[in-house]
C-alpha cells in the first residue's frame, strides 16, 4: 500500500492495565493513555501499516465511514507524532 508509513519510538512500550492501554515513554518518563481506537491505530503503527492500510483494517473492524475512519487515523497519528510517540518513516523499512 501506497502513503506514509510511522515507526514507534524505539523507548515507548505499551501496557495493559486493568483500566485501559498506557503507551510508556522510558525517555521523558511520560505516560499516556490510549482509548480503544487510539490503541488499536498503535498496534497498526507497530505493526509497520501505512495509513491507507490502517484504514482498510479499521473500516473491517469498525461501523464508520472511510472519511470518518482515516480522519480518526490522521488525527491520531498527528497527535502521537506531536508527543514524540511515533515518526514517520521510509516506505522501504520494516515495522
Amino acid at each position: 500500500m501506497s502513503g506514509p508509513r510511522y515507526c514507534a519510538k524505539q523507548d515507548v512500550h505499551g501496557q495493559e492495565t486493568s483500566d485501559g492501554f498506557l503507551l510508556c515513554d522510558a525517555t521523558t518518563q511520560e505516560i499516556f493513555e490510549l482509548n480503544e481506537t487510539a490503541r488499536r491505530i498503535w498496534e497498526l503503527v507497530v505493526e509497520g501499516n501505512t495509513i491507507d492500510r490502517m484504514v482498510e483494517v479499521l473500516m473491517d473492524e469498525y461501523e464508520a465511514t472511510e472519511d470518518q475512519i482515516r480522519e480518526s487515523v490522521e488525527e491520531t497519528i498527528e497527535e502521537l507524532v506531536e508527543q514524540g510517540l511515533v515518526r514517520e518513516c521510509s516506505e522501504n523499512l520494516g515495522p
